[in-house]
């Protein structure tokens, strides 16, 4: 279970001066949906399943879209 408000088609910004993401970072110009990183609520198995995956997919520095966006998503695939 992941409890949490979900931005479902927020652009990558290129040009902010502290949240700017390369496209070498990601190359996509739309984030995958994800949690707003205010506050959300995980259940242990869900975390569990996302540290086990996190192993596999490398690192995103933007972490709310890193954890709650990109690693469920990859977790579907496997």
């Amino acid at each position: 279970m992941i409890l949490c408000r979900i931005w479902k088609t927020m652009p990558v910004l290129r040009v902010d001066p502290k949240w700017a993401v390369s496209k070498t970072d990601f190359a996509d110009n739309v984030y995958p949906p994800y949690c707003s990183g205010i506050a959300f609520v995980l259940s242990l198995d869900v975390v569990l399943a996302l540290s086990r995956v996190a192993s596999r997919v490398p690192f995103f520095w933007v972490d709310d879209v890193y954890l709650t966006g990109i690693l469920p998503a990859r977790y579907a695939r496997f």
